[in-house]
């Protein structure tokens, strides 16, 4: 996790943001195009504006809280480390959950892991080693190294057949993801 008290944190975010964003226009043309250039300015100007509130955390904290209220899921994900992390805002480990979920079920495989973790350690949510094992597939899954390892590590605690199991739990959270993602699209 990033250090939050680092001057260098909210630019390292902005900057994951914007190469985000103009990897995905490489796969945009036609008319999708003026909306992605529209996408890109007003990231582009949120990044500034979360640049400028580096010395502000409650001026950091708006703005990830709007681009989390606005579907971001970088910024619902980064709002959850804030709140689990405490340290800007009060530790609250159920906003963190609500944070992380909100941003995993989008397909955003950091919030993945950050939500298997908190099933791993009953943070915010009713400790369940099958469902962390589940999270950290689903974002193995999607390429995340540090979730290989996790999972890794949570099958060897595991039996057959509670690995079975989550391998069901799996099933149903991709189907989750999907349906998330056909109801966020216009």
């Amino acid at each position: 996790m990033a250090d939050l008290k680092s001057k260098h944190f909210p630019r390292v975010v902005c900057r994951a943001a914007l190469v985000s964003i103009v990897a995905g226009l490489l796969w945009v043309s036609g008319p999708e195009l003026a909306e992605a250039e529209n996408l890109i300015e007003k990231t582009a100007t949120g990044a500034a504006q979360i640049e400028s509130s580096r010395e502000n955390p409650d001026e950091l904290v708006h703005w990830y809280i709007e681009g989390a209220q606005q579907g971001y899921a970088s910024s619902q994900h980064q709002l959850g480390l804030l709140y689990f992390a405490g340290e800007v805002v009060p530790q609250n480990y159920a906003e963190a959950f609500r944070w992380f979920q909100l941003a995993a079920l989008q397909d955003y495989p950091p919030a993945q892991f950050s939500l298997a973790r908190l099933y791993q350690q009953g943070n915010g949510v009713e400790r369940d080693p099958v469902i962390a094992y589940a999270w950290y597939h689903v974002a193995a899954m999607n390429r995340m190294a540090d979730a290989v390892a996790a999972r890794d590590h949570m099958q060897l605690l595991l039996d057959t057949e509670q690995i079975s199991y989550a391998h069901w739990q799996v099933k149903k959270l991709w189907k989750k993801i999907a349906e998330a993602q056909t109801s966020a699209s216009p």
